[in-house]
């Protein structure tokens, strides 16, 4: 998985793409078993699903919108989720300052939600920002609960570094209204057992 933005200068010498075997599940037995979940890096033919997930959510008033064109644009950044030929989830990771990442973009099939996707999707970015050699993560979210089962807190807005604000608030146009801001510290444990 490739990651999009700037990381620190540490971070220049190390690979940004996935290097170890992801998430794979034993392949179907026979033609009549269940689709088996599959995490992992998302590739080029995942767009259009990624794209209908964000779009399904947006249009709900949960996620920011994307168009097929930003999806492709930023597709190394996301992880997707899939029952057989079906993207069910997706997330992204975007690198964005100082041993920092952004979670953005999680959404899961609305008719799969509550089977654990959503956190298998975060566990995986969670584990590649370790292996990013990142500090923390944060996100911005209307949902806290599902964050705070994966170990994220809530925190003022005012603690994220004041670059990363000006160009959220500036740059991007984005808001922090009606969303919570969550971190998480890389180094803590957050496998359920």
């Amino acid at each position: 998985m490739s990651v999009a933005g700037a990381g620190r200068s540490k971070a220049s010498a190390r690979s940004s793409t996935v290097t170890q075997p992801v998430e794979v599940v034993a392949a179907q037995q026979d033609s009549q078993a269940e689709p088996v979940l599959e995490v992992r890096s998302a590739g080029p033919s995942d767009a259009p699903g990624v794209c209908d997930l964000v779009s399904r959510w947006a249009n709900a008033g949960r996620l920011l919108p994307r168009t097929l064109r930003e999806v492709e644009s930023l597709i190394e950044c996301f992880v997707v989720a899939r029952l057989g030929e079906e993207v069910v989830g997706c997330a992204a990771l975007i690198v964005c300052g100082e041993a920092m990442a952004e979670i953005r973009s999680v959404a899961v099939d609305p008719t799969r939600t509550g089977h654990g996707i959503g956190r298998r999707m975060v566990e995986f970015l969670l584990d590649e920002s370790m292996r990013l050699d990142l500090d923390r993560v944060f996100l911005l979210t209307r949902n806290p609960a599902f964050f705070e089962r994966c170990g994220f807190r809530t925190i003022d807005p005012d603690d994220l570094p004041d670059s990363f604000v000006h160009d959220f608030l500036n740059i991007q146009q984005r808001t922090f209204t009606d969303r919570y801001v969550m971190t998480r510290e890389i180094g803590d444990v957050y496998h359920a057992g």
